[in-house]
C-alpha cells in the first residue's frame, strides 16, 4: 500500500512539475469539436453498456426482458380520421387526464 503511494506521488510531481511550456493556440472550434467527441462517446458507452445489460438480465433471469412496454391507447388513437384536433379537444384531454 505504500509503495503504491509513494508510485503515485512520484508520478504526480513528474507530471505537474516536470512540463514544459509549449506556445499552442487551440481556437474554440476545436475545443467544442473535443466536447462533441467525449459527449458522443459518453452516448455510445451508454448505449452499449444498455444493449449488454438486457442480454445479461436475460441471461441470468431466464424471462425476456421487455424493452418496449405496450403502448396505452390515448384519446388521439381513438379519433375520427381526418377529424382536427382543435385546442378544445387538447383541454378538455388534459383535464380529463388531471382528474
Amino acid at each position: 500500500m505504500k509503495k503504491g503511494l509513494i508510485v503515485t506521488y512520484f508520478v504526480l510531481c513528474f507530471i505537474l512539475f516536470g512540463t514544459v511550456e509549449s506556445f499552442a493556440y487551440l481556437d474554440p472550434s476545436t475545443s467544442t469539436y473535443i466536447i462533441q467527441l467525449i459527449a458522443g462517446g459518453l452516448i455510445a458507452a451508454g448505449t452499449a453498456i444498455g444493449i449488454y445489460w438486457h442480454k445479461f438480465k436475460k441471461a441470468v433471469t431466464g424471462k425476456k426482458v421487455q424493452s418496449n412496454p405496450p403502448k396505452a391507447e390515448s384519446r388521439l388513437d381513438s379519433m375520427e380520421e381526418g377529424k382536427t384536433l382543435t385546442a378544445e379537444d387538447i383541454l378538455k384531454m388534459a383535464e380529463e387526464r388531471d382528474n
